[in-house]
């Protein structure tokens, strides 16, 4: 009799001060889990991968498990690691070369970038411009697309340009002239020119998504070569056969083909996935979670609400640029007591749980007093220090779909229809197990100020991490089978 054979995920977490790992089964179960300080900022992925899957995979829980049991690799890094921009002003070297288009002829009272410090600005764009084209808010043709003008423009950036961003007027709504200047870009500059558009991130104001897509195609030649390294790490590991993929802002997580062409999103991955895996844990969906550094040190409270990170509801900076980027909202403890950051992060009057998280958390417990006020118990859950593991590889992928609604628009049902398979197809390109995706939440939000009466509608979709190709190992079922 053939019983259907176990796969099981691998998660591993750099962060800026520490590293960690863990092996789950198909059920969520933590087999094993190890963590340690970073190494040295300029370590390479092969030394992280090795050191951390060597530690784990000796573990008792991990017995009997090879590399190729392994379908599924999902992995937290911050900046140091190579994927995401730097959110104090710091801007790494070897970034820039980024041409900048603009489509919506009546945006030139703020021209793109015209509110980038100069110094930045001129050291990422390459050139600029701006021609007709975009939508109006209905999601309607405001003017048509000047394809002569998008052509010149390919033509006055080749060979000085290492990627393009194009953004478009009300593009989250309608994306069709984003996609055709695009396609007129790879016509001109070639197939291996990177084009990045902005109705990906979703969003209708201009300005920050102009932002975003210009940081993004900035990153995506350094995300590139970070991915490539991740991969060939992981391939001399023996995880070759696995599927990888990368933890988001959000707490959720994208393969590693989308990821390294879509990079900004990373940015804060590991602090969702720490607080998200405490949660898991602690098997709490609603708590604060307190995060340490690796000195025992806390550092920030993180609110965690059905078991995710609570996020931002402002503009997140990249190297000081505005972005609709949306973080886990963080209350720092460096200048304030602990009480204090406590209670700004609650979202209400109750009492809720506390959970440690972090390389740290075990000497933060030993630290903290007996009782907090405003705070119903203080626990470390088991693993704590691996929180950021186990959070990334319990994650799911997200997509999302972005559409304005007139109230009274004949087709309404299907433009929300519309929204929901775009959605679910978003998250099919970010990773997700096209059996597995759902429909998770809809949103319709009233527009204030308009004639017509009509709303924002934001539809979101999930579904499992798409799985490796390898069949796991047959020995694997017996340890497995003797454990349970």
């Amino acid at each position: 009799m053939n019983l259907p054979q176990p796969r099981f995920r691998l998660g591993l977490c750099w962060a800026d001060d520490s590293v960690s790992a863990a092996l789950l089964d198909p059920d969520d179960e933590v087999l094993a889990a190890t963590g340690t300080t970073a190494p040295a900022p300029d370590s390479s992925w092969h030394t992280v991968v090795a050191g951390l899957t060597g530690a784990l995979l000796e573990q008792p829980g991990a017995r009997g498990i090879v590399p190729g049991d392994v379908d599924r690799v999902l992995v937290s890094a911050s900046a140091v690691a190579g994927f995401a921009g730097w959110p104090d002003g710091i801007w790494p070297p070897g970034i820039g070369g980024v041409a900048v288009l603009r489509l919506g002829a009546a945006t030139t009272a703020v021209p793109p970038l015209g509110a980038w410090p100069p110094p930045l600005r001129d050291r990422i764009a390459v050139d600029t411009a701006c021609v007709a084209g975009g939508s109006m808010l209905d999601g309607e043709e405001f003017e048509p697309l000047d394809r002569a003008a998008v052509s010149a423009f390919a033509d006055r950036i080749a060979g000085r340009a290492a990627a393009v961003a194009v953004t478009g007027v009300f593009a989250a709504v309608r994306p069709g002239h984003e996609l055709e200047a695009a396609a007129l870009l790879h016509r001109r500059l070639g197939d291996a020119m990177p084009v990045v558009t902005s109705h990906e991130f979703g969003g209708l104001g201009l300005l920050d998504r102009e932002n975003a897509t210009v940081l993004q195609a900035a990153l995506i030649h350094r995300a590139r070569a970070q991915g490539s390294a991740l991969q060939a790490a992981l391939a001399d590991a023996g995880f070759g056969d696995a599927e990888v993929f990368v933890g988001c802002h959000d707490g959720t997580v994208a393969a590693l083909d989308h990821a390294v062409t879509h990079p900004l999103p990373l940015h804060g991955g590991v602090n969702a996935a720490t607080a998200a895996g405490a949660g898991r844990l602690a098997g709490v969906p609603d708590a604060l979670v307190l995060l340490s550094d690796v000195d025992g040190r806390q550092r920030a409270v993180c609110t965690l609400a059905d078991g995710m990170p609570r996020l931002d509801i402002g503009p997140t900076l990249i190297a000081g640029i505005p972005t609709q980027l949306r973080v886990p909202a963080l209350v720092s403890t460096a200048n304030t007591t602990l009480d204090e950051a406590l209670d700004r992060a609650k979202p209400g009057p109750d009492d809720l749980p506390v959970l440690l998280a972090g390389a740290g958390a075990t000497a933060l417990a030993a630290r903290l007093p007996a009782r907090i006020p405003g705070v119903s118990t203080v626990r470390r859950p088991p693993h704590a220090e691996a929180a950021a593991a186990v959070g990334v590889a319990c994650a799911a992928v997200r997509g999302r779909a972005y559409r304005i609604v007139a109230a009274r628009r004949p087709d309404a049902d299907g433009v929300r229809e519309e929204a929901r398979a775009a959605a679910r197809t978003a998250a099919v390109l970010a990773g997700a197990d096209p059996g597995g995706v759902r429909v998770t939440a809809v949103r319709e939000t009233p527009l204030p100020y308009l004639s017509e009466p009509a709303m924002t509608l934001n539809v979101v979709a999930e579904g499992p991490p798409r799985p490796g190709l390898r069949e796991p190992s047959p020995r694997r079922v017996v340890a497995s089978r003797a454990r349970r």
